[in-house]
Formats: C-alpha cells, sequence, structure tokens
C-alpha cells in the first residue's frame, strides 16, 4: 500500500499485516494510527504520523526497525503493547522520540562531526550550567585531522554548549542544537594576536 492518507480515522487502526506499507500519511486518528501485529509482518516505511495519540502499536515483542518514518506531534510515537521487550531501530530521517509502556528501547545514532578543527586543540560538549553541568563527549587534543565526532542517541532535541580551547587561539564557544540529523560543522578559530608565549 502505498501513497494513501489515513485522516480522521476515528477508532480504527491501519493493520500492516502482511503488505508492504510505504510512503503513506496517518494523520490525527483519535487512538492508534497503525498496529504491528505480528513479528515479521511489513513495517512502515518512508510514512508520516501526524497529531496520532498513540502512532504505532506494537503487540508482539522484538525488535523492528523503522525506515524514514516521522512521527510529528504525537502523544505517544511508541506503544509497547506487547508485554515484553520492544527494541525500534531508527533508521534515515525516522525520529520517534516518546513511548507508552515499558521494556522499550529506541536506538537512533547520530553524530555531530566538526571539521577544520586547530590540531591540538581541546574540545567539549557540554550540556547546563555551573554545578548542573555535565561534559557530554570531549576530546584532550584533536589530531592532525581536524575532525571530532559527538555519536550519540537520539531521544530528542536538546542543546549544548561547543567549547574549543587551543593555546594560540581565542576561545571558542557556542551555543548548539543537538537534534535527530546528522550534521557536519565546519569551525572558525581566530587566531589570538595578544598570545606571548
Amino acid at each position: 500500500m502505498t501513497s494513501c492518507a489515513f485522516s480522521d480515522s476515528g477508532s480504527g487502526e491501519v493493520d500492516a499485516g502482511g503488505i508492504s506499507y510505504s510512503y503513506n500519511n496517518i494523520i490525527n486518528p483519535t487512538s492508534v494510527g497503525m498496529a504491528i501485529t505480528g513479528y515479521g509482518q511489513a513495517m512502515p516505511s518512508n510514512s508520516n504520523f501526524i497529531a496520532c495519540q498513540y502512532a504505532i502499536r506494537f503487540d508482539v515483542s522484538g525488535e523492528y526497525t523503522l525506515t524514514n518514518d516521522v512521527f510529528t506531534n504525537c502523544t505517544y510515537d511508541i506503544w509497547n503493547n506487547s508485554g515484553g521487550a520492544l527494541t525500534i531501530n531508527a533508521s534515515g530521517t525516522s525520529n520517534p522520540q516518546n513511548y507508552s509502556g515499558e521494556n522499550v528501547t529506541i536506538v537512533n545514532s547520530k553524530y555531530h562531526k566538526l571539521t577544520d578543527v586547530v590540531q591540538n586543540s581541546e574540545v567539549s560538549y557540554v550540556s547546563g550550567e555551573g554545578d548542573a553541568a555535565t561534559v557530554l563527549y570531549h576530546v584532550e587534543n584533536v589530531d592532525e585531522t581536524g575532525e571530532v565526532q559527538y555519536d550519540y542517541n537520539y531521544t530528542g532535541s536538546y542543546d549544548v554548549d561547543l567549547l574549543i580551547m587551543h593555546l594560540n587561539y581565542e576561545p571558542y564557544q557556542q551555543t548548539i542544537e543537538i537534534d535527530g540529523v546528522n550534521t557536519t560543522f565546519p569551525v572558525s578559530q581566530v587566531y589570538d594576536r595578544n598570545y606571548s608565549s
């Protein structure tokens, strides 16, 4: 089933069953958008779940992959109704964040990569301020490639302070958003003309 729209479906739901389900939109159902009722059945892909109370309900435990499925303004993106453990592997642009039920693991591996960092710089990704500050990722000495990559599991967007220090350059600080998109970010450090060794 491709390129369909299901809107205001009331108490009904789409049961993917054994069909291929891609490039569809499920919009504003009052309860469940799609039900996965059997392990190994076709999964949705390249689809949008918009303003769903429960976007996808899983009735059988296991490990499932969502590919390019985008969730927007849903109360719960995932509902684990299986009674067992559920692992969701998010691939591509898939962005499941919140869930209902227990024993749910969402794996959504993303990265934030810095390029053009001066060799021997010290780089930190810091969340929070003052006593509440937490270093999420730190590199003591950037190598000759000038690249730093912070890998993370995306479960929701948040801001961090990017801090870069080097003896011969002015301190670099910028607040950036860590989100559900792989990002490459070129850095431009400014030489410190007042520094003397």
